[in-house]
């Protein structure tokens, strides 16, 4: 199992090197609403790239303040976007 989950989190570090996966599995993780979710897949992209983690759930005691988000994301050359349901 063990091998299962390393090999799946290897793909999913080779697909969010794209950035329109990236974008797109940023954007999944907005749409479920919480916060820590999006943190998580927000560090799956800067891992992906290589960055050090810079925010994250594990850090920072509740949601980083929104300055380190667009931090994050403008090191990955990405923006978070808003659009009615």
């Amino acid at each position: 199992m063990a091998r299962l989950a390393k090999a799946y989190r290897d793909s999913l570090l080779q697909d969010l090197q794209d950035p329109h996966e990236a974008a797109a599995y940023l954007n999944a993780a907005l749409e479920e609403g919480d916060c820590a979710v999006f943190f998580v897949a927000l560090q799956d992209v800067a891992d992906a790239k290589g960055l050090p983690l810079l925010v994250g759930p594990t850090q920072m005691p509740g949601s980083p303040p929104m300055e380190a988000v667009s931090a994050v994301l403008h090191a990955l050359n990405l923006r978070l976007t808003i659009s009615t349901k």
